[in-house]
């Protein structure tokens, strides 16, 4: 009940390390490149976390609680990227990255005020993706630049109190065009761009028959997301400096029902029993 004080605390015992290693050549080339290997962990021990009704009085009672003895995330990357200078005023870059990722956790949830004890909520997971880069830059002045750009990215899978995940997945698309005019005094960027996702990683909420916790993380099938940006700033001599900035963006699910696959959960979100997206 909202009339009652209830606080919310979490103890845990973090140790990261993160290292990278990279070998550059010289920037001066007509071929220029850079190479690496990327290496994180994290490990947290002995994690409580939990709610107190009436802290600090004499009714003071514990309402859930999560026992992590061992959360650890580790992280390791090989990368290599080139940049080629096609012409004096026209560059063509490539990259490639291969990640893999893994997730362990092993503990218990307690529903305390209903006297459930030792949900087990151990999970772990290995995650492994390669990404790449490619961009086309056109520099037809000393104070423009044109360009073009396709990134893949990736973001590791992972488990909730209830279910586990996929990896996220985006293949992004942008063309800009980056300006100085009047000796330098006016700046004016503009750029388009769209996002393809796979497997988007959303944060729901379930009802209990689901998943005690009411939330979950669950992958889309499909997601878009496309846009236009535009800067312009410009100094006004002794007066100041004058800004002005836009963002068009445009959102959507292709391909989402919430939680797939859960009978309840369909059923709360499509009552008279069609599918919904």
């Amino acid at each position: 009940p909202f009339d009652v004080t209830q606080s919310y605390y979490q103890n845990e015992y973090p140790k990261t390390q993160n290292h990278e290693l990279r070998v550059e050549s010289p920037t001066d080339g007509r071929f220029i490149w850079q190479a690496g290997l990327y290496y994180f962990k994290e490990k947290s021990t002995d994690l409580y976390s939990h709610v107190v009704s009436n802290p600090g009085t004499s009714n003071a009672s514990e309402l859930i609680a999560f026992k992590f003895p061992i959360v650890q995330d580790t992280s390791r990357a090989v990368y290599g990227q080139g940049s080629a200078s096609l012409t004096d005023n026209l560059k063509l870059t490539a990259g490639v990255r291969y990640t893999k990722d893994s997730k362990e956790r092993t503990g218990t949830f307690d529903l305390n005020f209903i006297n459930v004890f030792g949900i087990p909520q151990d999970g772990s997971g290995d995650f492994s993706k390669v990404t790449g880069h490619l961009g086309l830059d056109w520099t037809p002045t000393g104070h423009s630049l044109e360009y073009a750009k396709v990134d893949t990215g990736y973001k590791a899978g992972g488990f909730t109190t209830c279910n586990p995940y996929g990896p996220e997945q985006v293949t992004a698309y942008e063309i800009g065009s980056k300006n100085r005019l009047l000796n330098n005094t006016v700046q004016l960027n503009v750029s388009a761009f769209y996002n393809d996702y796979k497997d988007q990683q959303i944060a729901t909420f379930v009802p209990s028959s689901v998943c005690i916790s009411n939330s979950t993380v669950q992958n889309a099938g499909g997601s878009r997301i496309y846009g236009l940006e535009g800067q312009f700033d410009a100094l006004l001599g002794p007066v100041g400096k004058a800004d002005l900035s836009f963002t068009y963006l445009h959102a959507r699910f292709t391909d989402f029902i919430a939680a797939p696959g859960i009978a309840a959960a369909v059923a709360d979100c499509t009552p008279d029993g069609t599918t919904g997206n």
